[in-house]
């Protein structure tokens, strides 16, 4: 037996590379040779392993972990902390976001599942060194696609004209439709929206309403039926998808009747939104974010300031944003991000006439705050989530 260290692990791929003495430039690991229910390495975790030799080169077999790894589901995040419950013993582990391993920002949600070490400490127990196992969005988790550019291509030609930057030289998963589809389909299971029942030739299908609609004001659905396939291409351990994508069904479509419901397309704005804010004068602003943590979204002559003199080009800023909505109301665009909804309003920096930003102004604490600024593709991509965009400085 050899005992090593992780020298790296491609977690969406499922293999990686162990160090040891004898073979200081890595013996190649694959997951399905990782003992236990965890099965992702972690970088710099000692194992022990055994190595047999392939065509290919060395390999590692039998590998066996020298620190407890547990796996688990996310069982509550809310604002950077939530808890993992244990597979072995049910138990929660505490979670704070940056004992999730990986860089930048860190997309979490209930029910994702991880593998993680447990720690226990004054405070109780923990998860640290926590890998997310499946980081697909759910509408890839939930459904194969045979061609998703083509399918993509179908559904914008059926729906009212939207630019959703679909090209052969785009790729489907970077365009504005797929990242559209991916939160409404989250939306819509979180809202029990997506509908299940029995064809006539007793074949299970699943439905969902995209909440587009044709030229004529028909919904159109996507229909998904039992995925006979045994994995996904590429998804080393990912789960196979339970479902695959058929076709788009517009209503009034027979096959609807199929259905236990029909499904309703997805709310974000309930009773209970605030939607003031867009007359106070005095908004708070957080200029420690806006000025040192989103310094590099900024034009870059900008960038080359001051500290003081960033503070005068933005108050300016926000000045013409208020011209701007006393001019057309509709200037301010409503967004959903991370469950709350927010106003997005033009922050013009180098031309009146022209935004280089999207301001962000939420209610924080029973105030209406400036929060950040966004690039404007970005604020677009949140903005469609609920309605077309119309204004014009967005758009």
């Amino acid at each position: 037996m050899e005992i090593g260290v992780v020298s790296f692990f491609n977690v969406e791929r499922g293999f990686g590379k162990i160090r040891s003495e004898r073979y200081p430039t890595g013996v190649f690991v694959h997951y399905r040779d990782v003992l236990g229910d965890a099965r992702i390495l972690v970088h710099h975790e000692m194992v022990e392993f055994q190595v047999v030799q392939t065509e290919k080169g060395p390999k590692a077999k039998q590998v066996v972990r020298l620190t407890e790894r547990y796996s688990g589901r996310i069982a509550s995040f809310s604002k950077g902390y939530g808890y993992v419950r244990a597979d072995q013993d049910g138990r929660l582990y505490f979670l704070h976001h940056s004992d999730v391993v990986g860089v930048g920002h860190k997309h979490i949600e209930p029910q994702f599942e991880v593998e993680f070490s447990p720690f226990e400490s004054s405070q109780g127990i923990q998860a640290k060194e926590v890998v997310i196992r499946d980081t697909r969005p759910a509408w890839i988790q939930f459904a194969q696609f045979q061609d998703l550019g083509k399918s993509y291509q179908q559904l914008a030609e059926w729906a009212i004209p939207e630019d959703w930057n679909l090209g052969s030289e785009i790729p489907p998963e970077q365009s504005r439709l797929h990242n559209y589809l991916i939160h409404t389909f989250r939306q819509a299971q979180i809202q029990g929206q997506v509908r299940f029942g029995k064809s006539t030739d007793n074949v299970r299908i699943a439905c969902f309403h995209t909440g587009l609609y044709t030229p004529d004001w028909h919904a159109i659905y996507g229909w998904f039926i039992p995925n006979s396939a045994t994995r996904p291409d590429g998804a080393a351990y990912l789960k196979n998808p339970h479902w695959v994508f058929e076709k788009w069904v517009i209503s009034g479509n027979r096959e609807l009747q199929w259905l236990d419901r029909i499904p309703q397309a997805v709310k974000y704005l309930g009773n209970e939104v605030k939607i003031g804010g867009l007359s106070e004068r005095d908004w708070q602003v957080d200029w420690k974010h806006l000025l040192d943590d989103r310094k590099e979204r900024f034009p870059i002559m900008m960038q080359k300031m001051d500290r003081g003199a960033r503070m005068e080009k933005i108050r300016l800023a926000l000045e013409i944003a208020r011209m701007w909505m006393a001019r057309n109301p509709f200037s301010a665009v409503a967004q959903w991000y991370h469950g709350r909804f927010q106003w997005l309003l033009p922050a013009c920096l180098e031309d009146p006439q022209q935004a280089d930003l999207a301001f962000v102004l939420g209610y924080e604490q029973g105030d209406w705050q400036i929060q950040t600024v966004l690039p404007l593709e970005s604020a677009y991509r949140n903005a469609r989530l609920i309605a077309p965009v119309q204004a014009d400085w967005l758009r």
